[in-house]
């Protein structure tokens, strides 16, 4: 969901969510304003976005049983009733950590005719061991042919785990959270420098000799990028930044290829071992 349909959804009173939209009051002009699941998508069209979102009711994962099978049904209640746009819309699979409603719900997605899933729910917060499960009891209930997204800041184990289980589109702020904790990833991301430690201060080499990304390459080493953190200036985020999205970039090319060669256990395996 775009953040203005967002934003709809969560100023909207609980009576103010029915099963065809969701009405609220504007903050900025105090109008009262009906916005149905065709309303979103529109607004997203005319944004020019390049996925389409569906409205939905994505309740905590540990939220009671209850409150559970509410949130299911109202998102499947407002996917019923989306006609616009099917081909290109993406339909939230909703539902906690319950197989029985996760189930009910990608069974309203297919109904819908939509173009694929939006696994919504799953908080980065979750433990390697329940992400895993969750994920791996999802993917197999979806159709090939139709596109996976996860919309999940994730751990690099997570987000490993999210590819090899066949999720095909993940939105991770992993390179961003790592650069703003003064930590650089190398080796395809398996492995964290924590360049706020105090033996970095002497350390004249680059983050990696073998990266091409910016930093590297202009050859900013491990004691000024220290120096940079310790310091707390922003163009250290920065420069920490760059390379990290360089190196998990480099990594999901390099996934692709074993992929499509079919060594993906090699290169996973291989890749782990060097954490």
């Amino acid at each position: 969901m775009d953040l203005e349909t967002e934003e709809a959804y969560h100023l909207a009173k609980p009576r103010g969510k029915k099963h065809d939209g969701v009405r609220f009051h504007d903050p900025v002009t105090g109008q009262l304003k009906f916005w149905q699941p065709e309303t979103a998508l529109q607004v997203q069209e005319a944004l020019g976005a390049d996925i389409f979102q569906s409205f939905d009711q994505a309740t905590d994962y540990y939220a009671p049983v209850d409150d559970l099978k509410v949130g299911v049904k109202q998102t499947n209640d407002w996917l019923s009733v989306v006609k616009s746009q099917k081909g290109q819309a993406l339909g939230s699979i909703v539902g906690g950590g319950l197989k029985d409603l996760r189930t009910a719900s990608i069974k309203a997605v297919d109904e819908a005719g939509l173009s694929g899933y939006r696994l919504s729910g799953i908080p980065s917060s979750l433990d390697d061991q329940e992400f895993s499960r969750i994920i791996n009891e999802i993917t197999p209930k979806l159709k090939e042919e139709k596109l996976r997204y996860l919309p999940a800041a994730l751990s690099f184990e997570q987000l490993i785990e999210a590819i090899l289980a066949g999720v095909d589109l993940i939105d991770s702020n992993l390179a961003a959270k790592k650069a703003a904790n003064g930590i650089a990833l190398v080796n395809h991301g398996a492995t964290v420098l924590h360049l706020d430690r105090q033996h970095f201060s002497f350390d004249s080499q680059v983050l990696d000799r073998q990266c091409a990304c910016a930093t590297c390459r202009a050859g900013y080493s491990k004691a000024l990028l220290h120096s940079l953190i310790t310091n707390q200036s922003f163009y250290g985020e920065q420069l920490l930044l760059q390379h990290n999205l360089f190196t998990l970039n480099k990594l999901m090319r390099s996934l692709r290829q074993a992929i499509k060669n079919h060594q993906t256990k090699k290169f996973v395996q291989e890749l782990l071992q060097n954490q």
